[in-house]
């Protein structure tokens, strides 16, 4: 089956901790994911542990840029999506629903803590709004408007024409409000935030010294969002 060419929101260039990644771990590819504990201190760690993701990957990579290997991302709806690292395109590479976890079990400090999205402390204690992000970065970008009333992200539609899409549009100013001020409250500003694959939002915040990372939510996808992304 030919690559599929994905037209939704694209992360675009993004740090190293905010996208995953296949490495070769001696014969085997592996997940990775560089985790951030914070701002001088990272772990690089790998599970062994999903071979249908690691093959729908590496299917696009090879074709699309004629070697596996490399970064990937999962939205809010569970799809998977792979930069060639060409022209600038992204594709498609199916629906994945199990959940990505890691274990630092060769960190003596960290052992015995499950790395993941899904909205937890390291305790495995739900997070609530406003703490520390403690969750990796990996996520997909939108934009809470500088009005504070809407968000939006950024479509590229060609190679020299940016289309804006909001919310508002997509759903209803009612909606839109209601997501822009759960971001607002404690955001307190316009700018970026991400959605990860379990619907968890997070956004950076700079204290004037540190970027730090801090929890906003979940998102409610039945009470609104941006469509899903689907070949017509």
């Amino acid at each position: 089956m030919p690559a599929v060419e994905f037209h939704g929101n694209c992360p675009g260039n993004v740090a190293r901790d905010a996208k995953y990644s296949l490495r070769r771990h001696g014969r085997q590819w592996v997940v990775r994911l560089e985790y951030r504990i914070d701002n001088n201190e990272k772990l690089l760690l790998s599970t062994k542990e999903h071979p249908e993701l690691v093959r729908m990957v590496r299917e696009v990579q090879e074709e699309s840029r004629g070697q596996p290997g490399g970064a990937f991302y999962i939205n809010e709806y569970s799809q998977v999506i792979v930069p060639s690292g060409l022209d600038g395109q992204y594709y498609l590479a199916g629906e994945y629903n199990a959940r990505l976890e890691f274990q630092p079990d060769d960190d003596p400090e960290l052992a015995g803590w499950v790395i993941s999205g899904d909205g937890n402390d390291r305790d495995g204690q739900r997070l609530a709004s406003g703490d520390d992000w403690v969750g990796p970065h990996p996520g997909i970008p939108y934009v809470l408007a500088a009005n504070l009333q809407d968000v939006y992200y950024e479509l590229a539609v060609s190679p020299v024409r940016i289309r804006k899409i909001n919310l508002s549009g997509e759903t209803s100013p009612i909606r839109a409000r209601q997501v822009a001020r759960q971001v607002a409250e404690v955001k307190g500003s316009s700018g970026r935030f991400y959605i990860n694959e379990f619907c968890q939002m997070f956004c950076p915040i700079w204290d004037g010294t540190t970027l730090r990372y801090t929890y906003v939510g979940a998102l409610d996808l039945e009470a609104g969002w941006f469509k899903k992304w689907e070949l017509s």
